[in-house]
């Protein structure tokens, strides 16, 4: 019942070659399995990560020591590509050689391990002549015709390109030469397995999530940064995509997009959703986490920790990335009403009262608890801006005017309206304009200049300035 309607309303929000990534234990893995199959279809089904937490669960005689966790990857579409993983320093310590390309690794050129004969490809047996002239073929060490791990053509392809190498080794007291490939470190990335066995794990994560809260430990049993790096990094995340967690929780996501952005130099974005699930400062599990919220001087709930988390995360990455110039902030919003009175369709029958009270309601229709900021941003979101649209608020002609996407659109929210802040908003040559219709007192002679003034603008610019009221 909980897990299906979010898991439905996922798929609706991924992109056709988006991904998602389910962390889950043992006890309902097979039920999860089931209800994505429903929903995305099995041939989406991408695979079932293993992941070591470094964390026994249970014990005793009636359950087995439990030290893995499980991720469980659908794609919106089928096929959708899983991206390699670039080599870690232990993984670049086997390419030991170096020229001017950079560091690399050899290989026989001759085939080792099953079908290496002769009989098995023919048209992989053939001569290739050494640096002194002579003609060296694939013969394996127990004396039999094996063959080369490619063809002729092949073989001359990557010799023009600088990917094979000679070496002389002695054997049985005489010198001989062997043929090997080159294979360069730069640009070599690792197919992901489905057991991930040598990320930190859950320990690492809660002490590095301690000392980011001054040792205190305000959340349990958090996901290790590592982790969620390495699932951003083989879902091909690129400039301006979004990661979606919405089930947010200690904030290690947005930690780790932030860390990885910083890394590669590539700017994704965060969505977290996180209910603000209270804090009892009575439960010992939770007293730290309330007692913080108290230090801080803000609400007792989990929302407001994952948040402090996140400015904290930030401040650590940028010390640590100090090339990176990327943006670190993050905007926060409250689920909540709309900051519109709405009419009520199901009077259009009502008897005259009714319907004099509704339109009396609706001489003032934005509500009275609303901030200039809460209209702004439902006024965005309904003209189909992003959240992450640039906002900027500055002065004219006296009033606080909102600048969006540098001057494209200008919101004014002030209560009054007057002609100078109209001439500066018409000079400032926007592509739309919005103001309150309480803000023109009435003043239909005023609303009218301000239409005209516009459109004088525009059509001086030979263009169109869009002037409402709201």
């Amino acid at each position: 019942n909980m897990m299906y309607p979010r898991l439905y309303l996922a798929k609706n929000l991924l992109r056709d070659d988006g991904l998602i990534f389910i962390s889950i234990d043992e006890t309902e893995i097979h039920n999860l399995r089931a209800i994505c199959n429903d929903i995305f279809g099995e041939e989406c089904f991408v695979g079932c990560i293993s992941r070591v937490t470094g964390t026994p669960t249970g014990g005793g005689n009636k359950a087995l020591v439990g030290e893995i966790d499980y991720i469980l990857v659908y794609s919106r579409l089928p096929d959708v590509r899983i991206e390699g993983i670039n080599f870690s320093k232990e993984d670049a310590r086997i390419y030991d050689k170096e020229d001017e390309r950079g560091k690399y690794l050899t290989r026989p050129l001759r085939r080792t391990g099953g079908e290496d004969r002769r009989e098995d490809r023919p048209s992989m047996f053939y001569p290739i002549t050494a640096p002194d002239g002579t003609k060296i073929f694939p013969i394996a060490p127990a004396g039999y015709e094996s063959r080369w791990i490619c063809g002729i053509e092949r073989f001359k392809e990557m010799e023009r390109d600088g990917l094979i190498e000679w070496m002389k080794i002695k054997k049985n007291g005489t010198e001989k030469w062997q043929v090997y490939q080159k294979f360069y470190l730069e640009g070599r990335v690792k197919q992901p397995s489905n057991f991930w066995a040598k990320l930190e794990g859950n320990k690492k994560a809660t002490r590095d999530l301690r000392a980011l809260f001054d040792g205190e430990k305000v959340f349990s049993f958090p996901k290790p940064v590592g982790l969620i790096q390495q699932i951003i990094q083989i879902s091909d995340l690129r400039e301006g995509d979004i990661v979606l967690d919405f089930f947010a929780g200690s904030g290690t996501t947005a930690h780790a997009l932030m860390k990885q952005n910083s890394e590669d130099g590539v700017r994704r974005k965060y969505i977290l959703v996180q209910l603000p699930e209270p804090l009892d400062p009575n439960d010992k599990e939770q007293t730290i986490g309330a007692k913080f919220c108290d230090k801080l001087g803000v609400p007792r709930n989990i929302a407001e920790l994952t948040k402090e988390r996140l400015r904290r995360a930030a401040k650590q990455v940028m010390n640590n990335s100090l090339e990176y110039h990327g943006d670190f902030g993050f905007r926060t919003f409250k689920l909540y009403r709309s900051n519109f009175k709405v009419w009520d369709g199901n009077l259009a029958d009502a008897d005259e009262q009714t319907l004099q009270r509704q339109l009396e309601r609706h001489v003032e229709h934005v509500s009275e608890e609303s901030s200039q900021e809460d209209i702004l941003y439902e006024l965005l979101l309904k003209a189909g801006f992003p959240l992450t649209t640039k906002v900027e608020a500055i002065e004219m002609a006296g009033k606080q005017v909102f600048s969006i996407e540098h001057g494209a659109m200008l919101i004014c929210l002030e209560d009054e309206v007057t002609p100078e802040l109209i001439d500066a908003m018409a000079e400032a040559d926007p592509l739309q304009v919005i103001c309150l219709d309480r803000a023109f007192a009435g003043n239909d002679q005023l609303k009218a200049n301000a239409v005209q003034t516009f459109k004088v603008r525009a059509s001086s610019k030979e263009s169109e300035i869009v002037f409402m009221t709201v």
